[in-house]
């Protein structure tokens, strides 16, 4: 028997997404501050204003991607908006649309699409929907990305999808 989040935790996610988000066009914030909580502390990661979602009924999944030097994720447009996080690794970046980049948890640098960049970790990225693109590990250490994505339940895929593959 499979089970489906209930409505609260699907809202939970999307309110986790959405909240303090901002336009780009807006002057950086200060380095968002940790929050603690006794023995727990909470980094909050801001990827920006996406402008597209998709539309609902959609599913939010989270991925934990490891990438081995020499690998890449290419992606063919598709329905869904992806929020990526470095977690280690120097990660390659490089999408046909504009890139709302994140910086020290603050979202504001803007890449034009068709050209590449690199991020460290805690930087991070918004995979708008109908966005080819790819992700490159071209370094030597192993990479690992923390994505949230959301696709609408009409654009969910057939098949899963295959992930890290060597480059050429």
């Amino acid at each position: 028997m499979h089970r489906y989040p209930s409505r609260a935790v699907v809202i939970f996610t999307l309110a986790i997404l959405l909240v303090g988000r901002h336009p780009p066009a807006h002057a950086q914030e200060a380095t968002p501050v940790p929050t603690v909580v006794g023995a727990i502390t909470i980094e909050e990661t801001r990827f920006g204003l996406a402008n597209i979602l998709p539309a609902a009924p959609a599913l939010i999944s989270s991925y934990r991607i490891a990438m081995p030097p020499g690998t890449q994720l290419a992606i063919d447009p598709e329905p869904g908006f992806g929020a990526y996080r470095v977690a280690s690794g120097t990660v390659t970046v490089a999408l046909d649309e504009e890139i709302t980049l994140t910086r020290d948890g603050v979202p504001g640098e803007m890449v034009p699409g068709g050209e590449e960049v690199q991020l460290a970790p805690s930087e991070g990225f918004m995979w708008m929907p109908e966005s080819a693109g790819e992700v490159r590990n071209d370094g030597t250490e192993p990479v690992v990305l923390l994505v949230v994505v959301i696709v609408p339940e009409a654009g969910l895929p057939d098949v899963e999808m295959g992930f890290a593959t060597p480059a050429p």
